[in-house]
């Protein structure tokens, strides 16, 4: 980015580099309807990328502020321009990729019965840490696995059934397995 931040009497500020939060990262979470009907939770174990505060230096092209000033001399004005450092890319500060490690970490995800699908959960301060950067959420969405029996559309559980032409007219009963393993009675 580069910005004229100067005036006609040669006096430039400097921008100073503020926090950044990285993205959140969206992860698609497929359950099965049995799972939805009677709710469920688990543990997931994900490896987070980390490092140790000693490690961090400030950066050596920017002094840590994260943005070079150039100034431009035209006769008797003087203006200033900024850009974001290219080496520490606005940060201010650096790390050695091989000071980096990884952690185990356990996000135990708990669905209630019932949810919709695009249901999410979320986890903050969970994507990998980078120096002078707030750590985004990690969140789990909902998204219901094909079931060989039952169908959802919108708010309504279908099942289909084969029936003959002689229970078509005069009625009749099956048992199906339902979603909570118990047999359910449906008359026709």
């Amino acid at each position: 980015v580069n910005m004229m931040s100067g005036d006609f009497f040669g006096r430039g500020r400097k921008k100073r580099a503020t926090q950044n939060k990285s993205k959140d990262e969206v992860i698609e979470l497929e359950l099965s309807l049995e799972q939805i009907y009677q709710g469920t939770e688990f543990v997931i174990q994900r490896k987070k990328r980390s490092f140790n505060s000693k490690d961090v230096e400030t950066c050596k092209e920017c002094n840590g502020e994260g943005v070079k000033v150039k100034v431009i001399r035209n006769g008797f004005m003087q203006f200033s321009s900024q850009e974001t450092c290219s080496v520490c890319e606005g940060l201010g500060k650096s790390i050695d990729p091989s000071k980096y490690f990884y952690r185990n970490v356990d996000l135990t995800v708990k669905i209630p019965p019932g949810v919709d699908e695009g249901y999410q959960v979320k986890f903050k301060n969970m994507t990998d840490d980078i120096p002078n950067v707030l750590p985004g959420s990690v969140i789990y969405v909902v998204k219901y696995k094909p079931h060989k029996h039952f169908q959802i559309k919108e708010k309504d559980l279908f099942y289909d059934v084969n029936i003959s032409l002689y229970e078509a007219l005069v009625g009749g009963n099956r048992y199906i397995k339902f979603l909570d393993k118990n047999n359910l009675e449906i008359l026709f």
